[in-house]
């Protein structure tokens, strides 16, 4: 009686020592994921900050290098990050650049916007879009609802607008030559 009653304890013991340990690996687990988490977030923001710092050089090709950088951060695994990258192409697209980076913007621009209007984070879309004073020249905006959109001052010279929805936009002084 006596040596089952030590082997049932022994049994139990080993039960509540193999829940311990189970309890310790899930918690191990999630500090580790938590730490790769954060150390993702530091890369990104090395990396963004470089490509920003990259697209406010004196060097065209500098520039240009920046402009396709932004097109990396579009990806899935960024997605958190994709207003980020629409709001740096915006700005970007304010300011006179090379012609190729002002291409390489236009296309990271047809990228962001057609992420930023399929969003349905509410934070991302509130408000009408503000396009006001960019140089969307040549760019493909096909088939996207820019209602309500702000696009005063802006260049759409020889833009794509096919099928673009366009009701109740605020525009003075667009250039639409071509488009």
């Amino acid at each position: 009686l006596i040596a089952a009653g030590g082997f049932l304890l022994a049994v139990r013991q080993h039960v509540g020592e193999r829940a311990r340990q189970r309890e310790a690996d899930v918690h191990q687990r999630e500090a580790d994921r938590h730490q790769r988490e954060v150390e993702s977030r530091r890369r990104f923001d090395e990396s963004f900050t470089q490509v920003v710092a990259n697209l406010g050089s004196s060097s065209p090709t500098v520039r240009a290098s920046g402009a396709v950088a932004l097109l990396t951060f579009l990806r899935p695994e960024y997605e958190e990050f994709h207003s980020q990258v629409f709001a740096l192409v915006l700005i970007n697209l304010k300011l006179d650049h090379d012609p190729e980076v002002a291409r390489l913007l236009g296309r990271a621009f047809e990228e962001t916007i057609r992420l930023q209007l399929a969003s349905d984070r509410p934070d991302e879309r509130e408000g009408a879009l503000k396009l006001a004073r960019v140089n969307l020249a040549r760019v493909d905006l096909s088939g996207l609802d820019l209602s309500n959109a702000d696009i005063a001052f802006a260049v759409l010279k020889r833009a794509n607008l096919r099928k673009t929805k366009l009701f109740r936009v605020k525009g003075i002084e667009v250039n639409l030559e071509e488009a």
